[in-house]
């Protein structure tokens, strides 16, 4: 069933969505003209699907920032981890100990 519009007549979906893909055309193309004088410009795709215009130099700012951070986390999961693992270790030497201690007691 199609939708209807006020008048309550109904209305063809299929005409709205060629009209937005025209606008959409002529807007992709109207961009790429606009670009193409600028050659410090690149198309760059975003993880969304979006298209963005950005300069060459961000773009290559935002990838090395990008691998920064990913590094950074890394280094932090690994010092956590011996944190982890030394708080455990001395935990059971002192076990070790306190059981030693009392054998030799009793």
């Amino acid at each position: 069933m199609q939708p209807q519009n006020e008048q309550g007549s109904f209305e063809t979906v299929d005409a709205d969505k060629s009209v937005a893909e025209e606008t959409n055309a002529i807007l992709r193309e109207e961009e790429a003209k606009f670009y193409s004088d600028k050659p410090d410009y690149i198309k760059v795709k975003d993880r969304h699907g979006n298209v963005r215009w950005m300069l060459r130099s961000e773009f290559e700012q935002k990838r090395f920032q990008k691998y920064k951070v990913k590094k950074k986390r890394k280094h932090r999961s690994s010092r956590k981890l011996l944190e982890r693992l030394s708080v455990i270790l001395i935990i059971l030497a002192m076990i070790i100990i306190a059981i030693v201690a009392f054998r030799t007691v009793t």
